[in-house]
């Protein structure tokens, strides 16, 4: 529950601000960063956790809380990323120039006419980071060592196997 939590509070942000500077700017070279930055959704998952291994191993985060909560959040970023940038594209950009307009600097205009305009699309990529974070299971079997329990591994949702008596009875 602690990956959970730790992955969608860091790939919701780091999402987010991901699509706003995708969204805003144009350069050479934005398309290879978008589908560099998309390929954790294109490879499959073992590939990407023997990479994410790997880096997070010679980082000495391997057997930590740090790997499980970091490797979750490489891959959920893309997800709120998209989500994000479907709202920023339906968002009406003279909104944006009215606030200027009426006096409010940037950080209002983001946080009173930007956010929540944009909010379902953080919401639903929250909950798609939510949900690549509890369905990683390769990945956190991967990263987590012996003293960390998985929820796999844990006692409280899977007991002991019943003794033949109990079941006899």
């Amino acid at each position: 529950m602690i990956v959970w939590t730790a992955t969608v509070c860091l790939a919701t942000p780091l999402g987010t601000l991901a699509a706003l500077g995708l969204s805003v700017t144009t350069f050479r070279g934005k398309s290879f960063l978008v589908a560099s930055f998309m390929s954790p959704m294109v490879v499959p998952t073992v590939i990407t956790a023997v990479g994410i291994y790997f880096l997070l191993s010679r980082l000495g985060l391997a057997n930590s809380l740090g790997g499980p909560v970091l490797a979750p959040t490489a891959l959920a970023v893309p997800f709120v990323a998209i989500t994000t940038n479907a709202s920023l594209s339906q968002l009406d950009r003279v909104l944006l120039r009215a606030s200027a307009s009426l006096g409010a600097g940037r950080l209002t205009t983001f946080r009173r006419a930007t956010m929540p305009l944009i909010m379902p699309g953080i919401v639903s990529g929250a909950i798609f980071a939510f949900t690549t974070s509890f369905d990683e299971v390769v990945v956190a079997m991967m990263l987590t060592g012996p003293e960390q329990r998985t929820l796999p591994r844990s006692s409280f949702f899977w007991s002991s196997p019943p003794s033949s008596n109990a079941a006899a009875g």
